[in-house]
């Protein structure tokens, strides 16, 4: 597997990976018993929900690297550098339905980790949903969740928000095994 940033006319594969999944379990956010703070609580969704393929990503300041393995797509991700000049926005980290669960995701993401540092970017976040699998893995990589989505706010379905303080020089974790 190569990982390397796309050219602009390599963009339109990200159609080509299958971003489906299958969705087994949820977090839902409680109170803790003091009051003074939220809680995470994951709960199994049974049966699981099929969650279809969506389309395309598109971002005109975005940074976008690929996966490839014999020359075909099998993940994709994207950074946009924030004006403040050290905050960065991962604005998607997709693999391939096929592909899930062989480390492609974290080398995608330390990719983008290393690429922040070299913007001089220190700080690294995202948005993601109540689903357990992403926000499952992005915990596993470091990010700590900084902000819920108030519900009644129409978004992407996005609720979670997790940053992740960079470091140089500290490994991110993301080497393929």
């Amino acid at each position: 597997m190569t990982i390397r940033q796309l050219e602009i006319d390599e963009i339109p594969t990200i159609g080509e990976i299958d971003k489906s999944d299958i969705v087994d379990a949820r977090y839902v956010c409680r109170s803790q018993p003091d009051g003074l703070g939220l809680l995470l609580e994951r709960k199994a969704v049974n049966p699981p929900e099929d969650e279809p393929n969506w389309g395309n990503v598109e971002e005109e300041s975005a940074v976008f690297f690929g996966a490839f393995t014999h020359d075909a797509p099998v993940g994709i991700c994207a950074i946009v550098k924030l004006p403040d000049g050290k905050t960065a926005d991962l604005y998607t980290l997709q693999v391939d339905a096929g592909y899930r669960r062989q480390g492609i995701g974290a080398a995608l993401l330390a990719k983008e980790e290393s690429e922040c540092l070299i913007w001089g970017c220190t700080q690294l976040f995202t948005y993601t949903t109540f689903k357990a699998s992403s926000l499952d893995f992005h915990l596993a990589k470091g990010y700590r969740i900084v902000g819920l989505q108030e519900p009644s706010v129409p978004t992407k379905n996005f609720a979670v928000t997790v940053a992740k303080q960079l470091e140089p020089n500290k490994p991110s974790g993301g080497d393929i095994q």
